[in-house]
């Protein structure tokens, strides 16, 4: 709940968190009691796929800059990030910051990404920021389940059929960040696969040469440990994670496909040594979804065996391997079957660990009750990009006509929607008429049969759905301004 009390500040109106929720919050932070909820946006940048810029990897929500369109330096002292900041100031979860509003909403504060910026709430001292994050491209060896074209090239070439996502970040970028990297304390690298990125190179070695104390975090798939990998993590300051959705080897490789699950547990425990031997404690990432929720009393035990942090990632889309569309009923169940361990806490390695499942628990409670007044699809969360977007309104569409609907091909609208009607509804969907609404409204704006009939081409039934499903949160004319920059010309 937020104070009915808003607060007036340079002519903007803020409406700050519940000062009970900040009390609470404040006395479970690792750093002791802050005045602001969250430092992010005074200390860090994302650089995200396809040049877009944001202050916060959890925060999509608001683009501070896009590169090469803007220079580092211009999104870092520009205004959109300055707006951002203003409401952090203010406690102000209400500036795109909806993810962890959520959480602190319901005060499930362990993990949260504030925490670990709360080191940095000096920043009124400085002008630079303390953390960068980089995401840059989506180059990965494996396709996995729950993963899609956005961020696995793997995935883009061999199952979405469509060409290379374009990677803007040039060599000219990496000669920018030489400005930010001597201020730097932190620098996190994403994928993708981060040992597949050849750009991730060059900045790792401009960052050890001009910042040798930085401390780089990567999450890797744990699938590449080559020479070149040892060789450089022999010369930085590393610290690691490991993403495994299971210690179950047919498990593993249902869920992390074209991966080999002994050579991942070979290299998670050459990683691990790695890490203990300069100080540093690995973490497992673990996504939590439908094909592996049973496992994760196992895999804690595992982590706190290796001296592993654990951290649950969850899993929002696609929504039929997220637990939150399940009815209520089963989530009931699943919640009544993890309840029933108990996990050790004497370590402080082992209560957080512990935490985390807690937490957990907390959040499928949450959905029990909230899905016992009907599943709200609209929680399904994806970050695609306009890009990807106009790509899934053509490509992607082939895919799914090819794989599910045998090539269906359709004179018109009518015909379509008489056939929509006629097949019975899919777990997990949107009513068929509430599909054939949107269509309806959607296709009466274009009123141009050229269009029409080009994408009558391209779409099929499951497609038509999948596709109202990804672009749910895009308004009436912008989901029509990406169909009139694909079919339009």
């Amino acid at each position: 709940m937020f104070d009915f009390i808003t607060r007036r500040f340079n002519n903007k109106t803020y409406l700050p968190v519940n000062k009970d929720i900040l009390r609470a919050y404040n006395q479970v932070r690792p750093g002791g009691a802050k005045d602001l909820i969250c430092y992010v946006p005074f200390n860090s940048l994302t650089f995200s796929w396809l040049g877009k810029v944001y202050a916060c990897t959890y925060n999509r929500n608001i683009l501070v800059g896009e590169y090469p369109k803007n220079s580092i330096s211009e999104i870092w002292f520009g205004e959109e990030i300055k707006t951002l900041r203003g409401y952090l100031e203010n406690n102000d979860l209400n500036y795109g910051c909806q993810h962890c509003k959520y959480f602190f909403e319901k005060e499930k504060f362990s993990g949260l990404k504030p925490q670990s910026f709360d080191k940095y709430s000096d920043y009124k001292k400085r002008n630079y920021p303390r953390v960068m994050e980089f995401e840059i491209s989506n180059s990965c060896n494996l396709e996995c389940i729950m993963c899609n074209g956005n961020t696995s090239s793997s995935i883009r070439k061999n199952i979405d059929k469509l060409p290379p996502l374009s990677m803007p970040y040039n060599d000219e970028f990496v000669e920018q960040l030489k400005e930010f990297i001597p201020h730097l304390r932190e620098a996190k690298f994403f994928g993708g696969e981060p040992f597949l990125i050849d750009q991730y190179y060059k900045i790792w070695d401009i960052m050890m040469e001009m910042n040798p104390w930085i401390n780089i975090f990567i999450i890797t798939n744990g699938t590449i440990l080559n020479q070149k990998v040892k060789k450089l993590l022999q010369k930085g300051k590393f610290e690691l994670a490991v993403s495994i959705d299971s210690i179950r080897k047919d498990r593993y490789e249902h869920i992390r496909k074209n991966a080999k699950f002994e050579t991942v547990i070979e290299n998670l425990h050459y990683l691990n040594e790695y890490s203990q031997s300069r100080g540093k404690t690995m973490s497992l990432s673990f996504t939590t979804q439908r094909d592996n929720w049973d496992e994760i009393p196992e895999v804690i035990e595992f982590c706190n065996k290796h001296k592993l942090v654990f951290f649950n990632s969850y899993l929002t889309a696609p929504f039929n391997l997220s637990l939150i569309f399940l009815p209520s009923e089963k989530l009931h169940e699943i919640h009544l079957t993890l309840s029933s361990f108990e996990l050790p806490d004497t370590t402080e390695l082992e209560r957080h660990n512990k935490n985390c499942f807690l937490d957990y628990l907390k959040y499928l409670k949450h959905y029990e009750e909230k899905n016992k007044n009907g599943i709200d699809y609209s929680e399904q969360k994806d970050n695609y990009s306009e890009a990807i977007i106009s790509d899934r309104l053509s490509g992607k569409m082939k895919k799914f006509k090819q794989v599910k609907t045998k090539n269906l091909k359709y004179k018109n609208w009518n015909e379509l929607f008489e056939s929509l009607r006629a097949m019975p509804p899919e777990d997990g969907n949107v009513s068929h008429e509430e599909i054939i609404k949107r269509l309806e409204k959607l296709f009466k704006t274009l009123n141009n049969p050229q269009i029409e009939e080009r994408i009558l081409e391209d779409l099929s039934i499951s497609p038509i759905k999948f596709m109202l499903k990804d672009v749910s949160n895009w308004s009436e004319e912008e989901l029509y301004s990406k169909i009139m920059k694909q079919f339009g010309n």
